[in-house]
């Protein structure tokens, strides 16, 4: 996809020739099937949803947004995790979007970009898998 990306980067600056780059941004959507019952949202996510004590502990949809910045690249991640409505039978549906962006005041033209975009790309991959797979 990012061979692709660059291809059309290149035609896109032969016809409009923008000069500046003032916003570099990915995004990634993840919807995990997860068989029914679901117990412990604990067991696939590091950051569950919780319920307060006292009241029904039965989840049937959640929302959570948390926006995080990385010091040394200056991105900024938002972290969004939902449970969905049921998809199939037997199964719900836990949706894990990734959007990470960095304002910029980058050439056009310049390569500088695509490397912005790789340590964007590898700072999504840690967000994914600690908040996914709750490793270190």
């Amino acid at each position: 996809m990012r061979d692709e990306a660059r291809r059309l980067w290149r035609l896109y600056l032969q016809i409009a020739t923008p000069e500046k780059i003032t916003r570099i941004a990915l995004r990634y959507i993840n919807r995990l099937d997860i068989p029914l019952p679901i117990t412990d949202f604990g067991d696939y996510l590091a950051a569950p949803p919780s319920v307060a004590s006292g009241l029904p502990q039965g989840i049937r949809s959640f929302l959570t947004r948390v926006a995080i910045q990385e010091p040394a690249s200056e991105a900024t991640c938002i972290i969004n995790q939902a449970l969905e409505s049921l998809t199939k039978q037997g199964y719900a549906s836990l949706v894990l979007d990734i959007d990470v962006f960095k304002q910029s005041q980058l050439d056009a033209s310049d390569e500088e970009a695509w490397r912005v975009l790789e340590t964007m790309r590898n700072f999504k991959n840690r967000v994914f898998l600690r908040v996914l797979l709750k490793t270190q």
